[in-house]
């Protein structure tokens, strides 16, 4: 028996801003949120202008890379094997690995990195939450068995089977809701009611009423785990999980022996089946990765009371 523990702290790890984004202008109504200008004119600090107002030259992002300690992880690993003859042995391990940071560095680039962070609100001023990398639980069992007869052959044959959490992910707006000129990093607020979002419908095609549609969306968040928990909060980064994976490999392997000065030299066929279990059942041994999450569009914002406003596409565009 194997028993391991790890955890990690952040002292100096990077997190990125953006040095060339203006200040909020305003709160959002009935949401909280901070918005900005939404527009290049009222975001980009930096900007020379001629004496009629046009622009001759301006600076669209500058990052700056800080230093954070506001994030940790850590892993918790049991692992049991058993070896009953030479021919047989088993295995059985768990592991626990919890992981937040400030930012899961989700690009190539600084600005990628700072822009693809998804917020509540400025983004540089991101949240703890969840790692892109977390992997919270993972369960492995193996076992293999060998036996070798008429002198000569040897046939063996291993299994290995997995079990592990889901892909962690989050629910986004779709557009630029907080206004920084960056699109599709705003965490969506789950509404509790209809009382709580202005629906729109945005396309000439639909035809659905307004109740029509809180009442699809009621329903999407009620079937999902995630949503329907946080009703009445923001979404948080990677606070929703796919669903779980389990995948089962087989190996079968062949050995022949053959003498040579005495010496007995072995040659080994192998037959490696991997997701043996997705060849039995198709529902088995499938990774499932979501297709819509940027549930919500922003529409705009209502002039009588200065509240956002979202479509929710049936297509989930």
């Amino acid at each position: 028996m194997t028993i391991e523990g790890i955890y990690t702290k952040d002292i100096n790890a990077v997190f990125h801003r953006n040095a060339n984004l203006t200040a909020p202008v305003g709160v959002w109504a009935g949401d909280g949120r901070v918005r900005f200008g939404g527009s290049d004119a009222t975001t980009r600090a930096v900007r020379y202008t001629d004496g009629s107002g046009n622009i001759i030259f301006q600076v669209s992002d500058a990052i700056v890379l800080d230093n954070t300690s506001k994030g940790w992880s850590a892993s918790f690993s049991t692992l049991f094997r058993k070896d009953w003859s030479r021919d047989f042995s088993a295995t059985i391990g768990y592991n626990y690995g919890p992981s937040y940071d400030l930012t899961s560095s989700p690009g190539s680039i600084a600005f990628s990195t700072w822009a693809g962070n998804q917020v509540v609100g400025n983004p540089n001023q991101p949240q703890v939450s969840v790692s892109n990398n977390q992997l919270l639980h993972r369960f492995i069992a193996s076992a293999t068995y060998r036996k070798e007869y008429a002198k000569y052959f040897a046939t063996g044959i291993s299994l290995f089977y997995e079990a592990r959490s889901g892909v962690p992910f989050s629910y986004v707006y779709s557009g630029d809701m907080n206004g920084d000129r960056v699109f599709g990093n705003d965490l969506i607020y789950i509404p509790r009611n209809k009382n709580e979002i202005l629906l729109a419908t945005t396309d000439a095609n639909d035809t659905r009423t307004i109740d029509e549609i809180w009442n699809q969306l009621d329903a999407y968040i009620q079937q999902d785990p995630y949503l329907s928990k946080h009703r009445g909060q923001y979404a948080a980064r990677n606070g929703a999980t796919t669903p779980g994976v389990t995948q089962l490999d087989i190996r079968i392997m062949q050995d022949f022996f053959i003498n040579v000065n005495g010496k007995r030299n072995t040659i080994q066929f192998t037959l490696d089946i991997f997701n043996f279990g997705n060849l039995l059942n198709p529902e088995w041994g499938v990774q499932q990765t979501p297709i819509r999450n940027q549930l919500l569009t922003f529409v705009g914002q209502e002039t009588a009371t200065g509240r956002p406003v979202f479509s929710f596409p049936l297509d989930g565009g």
